[in-house]
């Protein structure tokens, strides 16, 4: 799964997608793939060690500073191969992972490239499961 970078510093250890703010939206993600073979699956940020929130100004950044997500995507690799996954299904989170992941990731590392919407979008979690399971149909 591939979520775009980290919004903010990293919280308390493996408390980067268990946002305890009141208007968090990441318990979505567990009730979205509850009882589907991705349940529990490694979650990772596309974008290393770049603290932002707003989308936009992480592209901005990534525009005038390339070697960034060159950076990213190697370490990105590495990780599939810490993990022995020659070519997982990736789960991009919203459009702009999803285009980054297919410009930059290399097609032969990934059997599928999957763009699911974005766990923040204000919808409920029964929403967000449907969308989720429509498109990893």
């Amino acid at each position: 799964m591939l979520a775009l970078n980290l919004s903010r510093d990293i919280p308390p250890p493996l408390g980067n997608f268990h946002d305890p703010r009141s208007v968090a939206q990441d318990y979505k993600i567990r009730y979205a793939f509850s009882g589907t073979p991705f349940y529990g699956a490694y979650m990772t940020d596309l974008i290393k060690r770049v603290v932002m929130l707003k989308s936009g100004n992480l592209l901005s950044h990534l525009r005038k500073n390339p070697s960034l997500i060159r950076e990213s995507i190697q370490i990105l690799l590495e990780e599939f191969n810490d993990l022995r996954g020659a070519s997982p299904t990736l789960i991009a989170f919203g459009a702009t992972v999803h285009r980054l992941a297919l410009e930059h990731v290399p097609s032969n590392r990934y059997s599928r490239l999957v763009r699911v919407m974005h766990y923040s979008d204000y919808v409920s979690k029964e929403t967000y499961r449907q969308r989720v399971l429509e498109a990893l149909d």
